[in-house]
């Protein structure tokens, strides 16, 4: 066999064996396929995973915007009951008992 075939910058040459080359391709294909499947698997998984765990996080973050709402509400509702309640103690203070 003296040809050499030029393909692109790679030269190619000749082989005696053309079936043994073609399975060896094709083994290599489902190989490299079977490892993209499980990764495809893996992803898939890490996914859901990631999804729930954004979900969890969502729900977290709601219970935590109702309890701060809360708290504020309830600083806002005493600061304006305070001025009230020195009233009526100042007033029950100083008032004449009979």
């Amino acid at each position: 066999m003296c040809c050499q075939f030029q393909l692109g910058s790679v030269t190619l040459e000749p082989m005696e064996n053309f079936s043994a080359a073609i399975s060896t391709v094709f083994n290599s294909m489902i190989d490299v396929n079977n490892e993209l499947r499980q990764q495809t698997v893996h992803l898939k998984a890490d996914c859901d995973r990631l999804s729930a765990e954004r979900t969890d996080a969502l729900k977290v973050f709601a219970v935590l915007r109702v309890l701060t709402i809360l708290c504020w509400l309830a600083v806002y509702w005493w600061t304006l009951q305070l001025p009230v309640l020195k009233l009526c103690l100042y007033i029950g203070s100083h008032a004449n008992v009979v």
